[in-house]
């Protein structure tokens, strides 16, 4: 891969990075369930729709980060 992080505190930024993307995952996840189970307006299908696009993107780029953290030696 070309995106290589090559000193210590970029490497330990993209790991943050990482780490903030799939909590933020998480949050989005469960914010989802939560509106979902509300009696609320909110149009369900634009509501998972984006909040399932938000998570898996949040999620797959968290871990990309993380794997791009923690380059083979």
């Amino acid at each position: 891969m070309g995106m290589q992080p090559t000193d210590e505190n970029s490497r330990w930024f993209v790991e943050k990075l990482g780490d903030f993307l799939l909590d933020m995952a998480k949050l989005v996840f469960g914010g989802v369930i939560l509106v979902g189970i509300m009696e609320s307006e909110v149009n369900l299908y634009w509501l998972f729709g984006l909040g399932s696009f938000a998570t898996v993107w949040m999620t797959f780029t968290g871990f990309l980060f993380l794997k791009l953290s923690h380059p083979k030696k």
